[in-house]
């Protein structure tokens, strides 16, 4: 998600999967300051960026946003991709029963005691 306020406590990211490469968008927008960008955030580990860097830059060039405004747009979804990914790798680490709820918790089935 493309955002140009300064609030970055509301921006979520749209990809759940980083983009493996330069195709599809990247090489339509822009030659090769485009490709070399990608080149360094993909050196740099940084798949997130990679994947929304077309789509923003391509804003920031219709917009005629500040450049530094574009820089922190794309660390922002770096950031937050990095967090959902966090999320779900410790979700699936902790090994939690799927669908399991406390609605549908026995206790009489349960083999903690009761309280006294």
């Amino acid at each position: 998600m493309i955002a140009t306020g300064t609030d970055t406590t509301t921006m979520t990211s749209t990809a759940s999967t980083p983009s493996s490469g330069s195709s599809g968008p990247a090489s339509a927008s822009s030659g090769p300051a485009l490709e070399e960008m990608l080149r360094l955030a993909r050196r740099l580990r940084m798949p997130y960026l990679r994947a929304h860097a077309p789509e923003v830059l391509a804003t920031a060039r219709a917009q005629r946003w500040d450049p530094a405004e574009a820089l922190r747009v794309l660390l922002a979804e770096e950031i937050a991709g990095r967090d959902e990914a966090t999320i779900r790798a410790r979700r699936k680490k902790a090994g939690f029963p799927a669908g399991k709820t406390f609605g549908v918790w026995n206790e009489t089935a349960s083999s903690i005691p009761q309280a006294t």
